[in-house]
């Protein structure tokens, strides 16, 4: 299994920028990864359009080690020369892409994605869309278990500390951290996988 993570931007229907982090697609350190630039784009997005969301480039230039792709960092130098934009580090501290190219390359390299989603009210969800469900253990068990040739396997059931009815696809801030507190209570135990509503999901992984 990798760690290797896409964090993808979609403004109305269209993905403008994604980030690659070399590791960090563990499930705890996703969603807080996520709720961190969810946070930073609530603070610092003035007004709602595109070229605000492009320019905001998560918040991670200004609170991070993050850097764009060759590419990507000249097509931002050239069409906002007003602005400065910083040198990818490495692929550990992040790889923004704007370009086609560049974001085609960070999603490709990725073994899981998390989507951050605006709308035109400026609403923003996360879209933990690496998270499969599967419907029984005898599943699990072959599919993933198997595939990766796992051993001592232990597993946990969020449904007692999760409210009911979360959706990992459009997930609101809110309920982002409840379910990051979650992890965050059950990371040191490490389990392989955990239950919620009627389905069993990796945790390690996604």
């Amino acid at each position: 299994m990798g760690e290797r993570l896409n964090l993808a931007l979609n403004f109305d229907g269209i993905i403008v920028a994604n980030v690659y982090y070399h590791w960090s697609a563990t499930t705890f350190e996703s969603i807080c990864m996520a709720i961190d630039i969810v946070k930073r784009l609530q603070r610092g997005l003035p007004t709602l359009a595109y070229d605000n969301v492009l320019l905001a480039d998560f918040g991670l230039t200004t609170e991070s080690d993050a850097g764009y792709n060759e590419e990507s960092l000249q097509y931002m130098t050239a069409h906002y020369p007003q602005h400065s934009f910083r040198k990818p580090q490495s692929r550990t501290y992040g790889l923004i892409g704007i370009t086609p190219q560049d974001k085609e390359k960070n999603a490709a390299f990725a073994d899981a994605t998390v989507t951050i989603r605006i709308d035109a009210k400026k609403e923003m969800v996360i879209d933990m869309g690496i998270i499969e469900g599967y419907p029984d253990y005898a599943t699990f068990e072959r599919e993933f278990i198997d595939e990766y040739e796992l051993e001592d396997v232990e597993g946990v059931d969020l449904n007692t500390v999760l409210p009911a009815g979360l959706d990992f696809y459009k997930l609101t801030l809110d309920e982002a951290r409840i379910l990051a507190k979650a992890f965050y209570e059950i990371e040191d135990a490490a389990p392989t996988y955990f239950t919620y509503g009627h389905k069993i999901y990796p945790y390690l992984t996604m």
